[in-house]
């Protein structure tokens, strides 16, 4: 991401067209970008059978329009999961907040959309203990 961000933020500078960004923008002059990394966060490996247990209680859920549904979805945010991973087997679930907006004090999930949450939730991690009893 920064690879990209540093090339598109470069051509920006110099004026060039990337990605529709600046149409419709009055020319500049070009200038320059200075770069410098505040911080930089592990990034959180999720166990794969968590996932999977995720993937398949939204399924039992939602049926055959799960996948149209749900999607994975990668996570930037500092949540206690970036830590957790490296103890125990880990992974989050996400619902949809009102325009996208979330760690925000205007987040807004609707009572259904915690509901589906706390469902998906709750079957996954029946499903994950029934998983670690065979295992």
């Amino acid at each position: 991401m920064e690879e990209t961000l540093r090339a598109d933020f470069e051509k920006i500078a110099q004026g060039q067209e990337v990605g529709g960004l600046n149409a419709g923008c009055t020319p500049g002059l070009p200038c320059k970008v200075s770069w410098s990394v505040d911080q930089a966060a592990k990034v959180a490996q999720f166990d794969s059978k968590c996932i999977s247990c995720i993937e398949e209680s939204a399924t039992d859920l939602f049926g055959p329009e799960s996948l149209s549904l749900t999607r994975r979805m990668y996570s930037g945010a500092g949540h206690d999961s970036v830590h957790t991973s490296t103890r125990v087997p880990t992974a989050m679930i996400f619902i949809p907040c009102r325009e996208g907006l979330t760690h925000n004090p205007a987040e807004y999930s609707s009572p259904e959309d915690c509901a589906i949450g706390a469902q998906v939730l709750l079957s996954s991690v029946l499903k994950f203990d029934k998983q670690r009893g065979t295992d």
